[in-house]
């Protein structure tokens, strides 16, 4: 049976788990400091649901309000147990663009927040640019008011839009995120290092926490600490698991940890070829 709008019913009803959780590092000392929560859903069959296709499904049925209740309720939950067990994470939560239009959204959030006894500050609320392009004083309302409430807003996918300097400068974002389209093949693409830079530099300028997606190699972390880039995550670092596997991760990492050099600046001659001449 093909994943339907009942099969997601089912989902946001249920008690099964449906976020796994991709680490997240901080570039200053190579900490463990945070996941992003993904959807991840399952079909009828217990086959593995892309979550493009689970959020079209949500859109269409009129559940999207019901799924991200049930997306925001269960990573806050899993924020509160890892504290319990002594690892205060930052969260990271996507919001649909619906979201934003949402008037109610931060006083259910702060509630939610305080009735398991999670501070504001460890939530981040991800959108994505191209989510954002509609001007609506209601979006600008409720975002203005998570960032009083304490809660912070990254900008995801950014540089892929067309109106970022725009957006960062009429929304309240306290977060830039770098897309992982100009970083996956950083090593061998000077164009990719140059607009990397940038965005840093411009993360930088305007006072925001940088993190950096799509790490797959040692090179593009390195490449991201010599920069002053605040957090990354990525396969070299970890891909998207299950909460049970969370503390085996931080045991692990700790041990990888040692071995990295993440703070030290790479080396000229690891730059990109073409990213030399042109800085030569």
């Amino acid at each position: 049976m093909p994943f339907s709008a009942a099969t997601l019913r089912a989902a946001i009803d249920g008690d099964a788990p449906i976020l796994h959780y991709q680490p997240k590092i901080r570039l200053a000392d190579a900490s463990f400091c945070g996941v992003e929560a993904l959807l991840r859903c399952r079909d009828a069959a217990d086959r593995p649901v892309e979550p493009e296709l689970a959020i079209s499904i949500a859109e269409q049925a009129g559940l999207m309000p019901e799924l991200n209740d049930r997306i925001l309720r269960a990573a806050i939950e899993q924020r509160r147990l890892w504290s319990e067990g002594g690892r205060d994470l930052d969260v990271a939560i996507n919001l649909p663009a619906s979201a934003s239009f949402d008037h109610e959204l931060p006083d259910r959030l702060e509630s939610l927040c305080a009735e398991q006894h999670v501070p504001n500050h460890a939530v981040i609320l991800e959108m994505t640019e191209s989510s954002l392009e509609r001007d609506n004083l209601v979006a600008m309302e409720t975002m203005a008011r998570l960032r009083l409430m304490g809660f912070r807003l990254s900008i995801d996918d950014f540089g892929t839009g067309h109106s970022s300097l725009v957006r960062l400068r009429q929304m309240p974002f306290s977060e830039l995120k770098i897309d992982r389209s100009f970083v996956m093949s950083l090593a061998k693409s000077s164009e990719n290092a140059v607009i990397v830079r940038s965005l840093v530099q411009l993360a930088q300028n305007l006072e925001m926490h940088c993190v950096i997606e799509g790490v797959e190699d040692a090179f593009a972390l390195k490449f991201a600490a010599e920069l002053g880039c605040n957090d990354a995550q990525g396969f070299h670092i970890a891909r998207p698991m299950p909460a049970s596997e969370i503390r085996e991760f931080d045991l692990t990492w700790r041990w990888r940890r040692a071995s990295l050099e993440t703070n030290v600046p790479a080396r000229a001659e690891d730059e990109p070829a073409a990213l030399q001449s042109e800085q030569g």
